[in-house]
């Protein structure tokens, strides 16, 4: 049976826009967010059941309770939130685990005093506890002193992890991440350092920092992700040379793990509208409304270099000037 889990103060953002039929999103930040499923999220007036977790990228159900699935741009707000039908998962969950620990009932002592197994597989009769009941040592939040998405090329420093539990603190734990790096995990493990330091320098790189945690014999484990992503860079602009400085001179800058994206840009008169991506994101698809096309390529392979790193970036033009202030999504 899959737990109903809750958190507090759980905001993040969309790394990527989501369409209507996407069943996974990824989170700029999963701070104070539940590190397995399963949990409620809101983006808008959507409601979506979260059933995987893999560090920043969640697996959903799409549009639960009766609200419609929709299509949500990059920075959408996303809440992990406490609803009805929330509630009612977990009074199904302690009704079942009310079933599974009352093997034989005591009416002549007392409805609330049952027979119960111990973790050392005796059995005993006394009143249930809220542990008997409800879930145990959890480990609520896993996360780190650093943006879980940052500009590739960029050096993390000084990092520090901290973590929150259910029915803890951990009397035990450690902290390691995948490239092997020496933490220190202080008493009440709920804070660690990491010594050195840790940079990437290609495209969509990712680093992954683990937990293992104990209380009472119950170990549980959680991951914080961190990803090195590219920037996208999009605004209007008359015609000029299309070089480097060009692509950077444009209005707005984005981190981006792909070229899907929906932005929108004010054309002024002669201005038209630019939008760059790294070559190895492949070949956009540009969509105003219902309608595709309208922008075409005008530079490729153009070398941009931006916090240390070099990357080919492909340069497309809108094909009619003076638009006013159009709305775009980049698939």
């Amino acid at each position: 049976m899959t737990t109903e889990r809750f958190a507090d103060n759980a905001v993040s953002f969309l790394a990527a826009p989501i369409a209507a039929g996407d069943l996974s999103l990824t989170l700029t930040t999963i701070q104070n967010f539940p590190t397995s499923p399963e949990f409620r999220l809101r983006i808008g007036q959507e409601l979506l059941l979260v059933t995987n977790v893999s560090g920043a990228v969640y697996t959903v159900t799409r549009g639960i309770e009766g609200t419609t699935p929709a299509s949500h741009p990059q920075n959408a707000r996303v809440v992990c939130v406490l609803t009805a039908g929330g509630l009612d998962e977990l009074r199904s969950e302690i009704e079942a685990e009310i079933n599974t620990a009352v093997s034989t009932s005591l009416p002549i002592l007392g409805q609330s005093q049952v027979i119960v197994g111990d973790t050392s597989g005796t059995n005993q009769f006394r009143q249930l506890t809220m542990d008997d009941i409800l879930q145990g040592f959890q480990i609520t939040s896993l996360g780190l002193n650093v943006s879980t998405v940052v500009e590739v090329g960029t050096t993390l420093s000084s990092i520090a992890a901290s973590a929150t539990y259910q029915s803890g603190p951990a009397t035990s734990g450690t902290l390691s991440d995948d490239l092997g790096g020496s933490w220190t995990f202080l008493t009440p493990f709920s804070s660690g350092t990491r010594s050195g330091s840790v940079q990437k320098l290609t495209v969509n790189a990712s680093w992954v920092v683990s937990l293992s945690a104990t209380e009472s014999a119950v170990t549980k484990t959680g991951t914080v992700t961190v990803n090195w992503e590219a920037k996208v860079y999009h605004g209007p602009s008359v015609v000029g040379t299309y070089n480097a400085a060009f692509i950077t001179g444009l209005a707005s800058a984005n981190l981006q793990a792909s070229r899907a994206c929906s932005f929108t840009d004010n054309m002024g008169s002669g201005q038209y509208d630019y939008f760059a991506i790294p070559s190895s994101y492949g070949t956009p698809t540009f969509v105003f409304g219902v309608l595709a096309g309208g922008w075409a390529l005008v530079a490729s392979g153009v070398a941009v270099t931006s916090n240390g790193v070099t990357l080919n970036y492909d340069l497309y033009k809108t094909n009619q000037p003076n638009l006013g202030s159009t709305a775009w999504t980049v698939s």
